[in-house]
């Protein structure tokens, strides 16, 4: 558990975030003042409701990162909680993230799995295809040959999780109190985001769900859902066959006549899940 003293400065934190990127306006409106020495304070009483909110909301959870952007991103698929211009804006939030060294990579899946990594996989690419907030994702080869992909949860990110949302509770519960318009619930968003992110943080959770779509679409001829390898998949690591593809954001590079289809199997895809799945 954080200290009293922790939760001071991780919230002043967040707090001179806001200062940085011209959101002077809301931390008095708040009352969050106080986190601030004297000066600034009555400095700030001066300050009017700024310009472009959506952009600055993103730039400070950028600079925090990790369960900030976690949250941003969240909201951006949620216009039932939040206007569509903030939405918009936050799906512009990256989760690209400073690679971890393979050595600490190996000492993860040794100690996740119990073996050395060369009794577990013939190859694992020391170069990463993906490192976000919470895992990096490594190409690797099964020693029957299959490729596949290793999703490697990243050492103490539950902890600064926990740590995030301690903070964002804090804050969420100090903005309610003070708001006018009772449509806005900031404290039941940040308890959404919590049972979130207790779900993502657990892989064991995530190939179940990779399981359930793979039974479901089995007989698909149009989609393909990776295998799930469970012999090498615990809480912090997930094991499951490589897929060669390309971004749905690279749908320009691709003829029209080739989206259109690939739009129809999507509208399927979702169809089927509402209806049957």
């Amino acid at each position: 558990m954080a200290t009293r003293l922790q939760d001071i400065r991780r919230a002043s934190k967040v707090i001179n975030a806001c200062i940085k990127h011209g959101l002077d306006y809301f931390v008095h409106a708040y009352g969050f003042g106080w986190h601030l020495p004297l000066l600034k304070r009555i400095q700030f009483r001066k300050q009017t409701l700024p310009e472009s909110i959506p952009q600055k909301i993103r730039a400070v959870m950028e600079e925090l990162g990790g369960g900030y952007i976690k949250l941003g991103q969240l909201l951006s698929m949620r216009p039932d909680l939040l206007p569509p211009e903030y939405c918009e804006e936050f799906k512009r939030l990256r989760d690209d993230t400073t690679p971890l060294s393979f050595g600490t990579i190996k000492e993860t899946i040794e100690t996740e799995l119990k073996q050395p990594i060369n009794r577990l996989f013939k190859t694992v690419d020391k170069t990463p295809i993906g490192s976000a907030s919470v895992a990096q994702v490594h190409k690797a080869t099964l020693h029957n040959g299959k490729k596949v992909v290793i999703k490697i949860q990243r050492p103490n990110v539950k902890q600064q999780f926990e740590e995030d949302i301690d903070i964002l509770n804090y804050l969420a519960y100090k903005i309610e109190q003070r708001l006018k318009n009772n449509a806005f619930n900031p404290v039941a968003i940040i308890q959404e985001f919590e049972r979130y992110t207790k779900n993502e943080l657990n892989f064991v959770v995530e190939a179940s769900n990779i399981e359930k779509f793979c039974n479901n679409f089995k007989n698909a001829k149009t989609v393909i859902i990776p295998k799930v390898h469970w012999l090498y998949t615990k809480e912090k690591i997930v094991v499951m066959d490589y897929l060669e593809g390309e971004k749905l954001s690279e749908i320009k590079k691709i003829s029209e006549k080739d989206r259109k289809k690939i739009a129809e199997r999507i509208m399927d895809a979702t169809l089927k899940q509402l209806f049957e799945h």
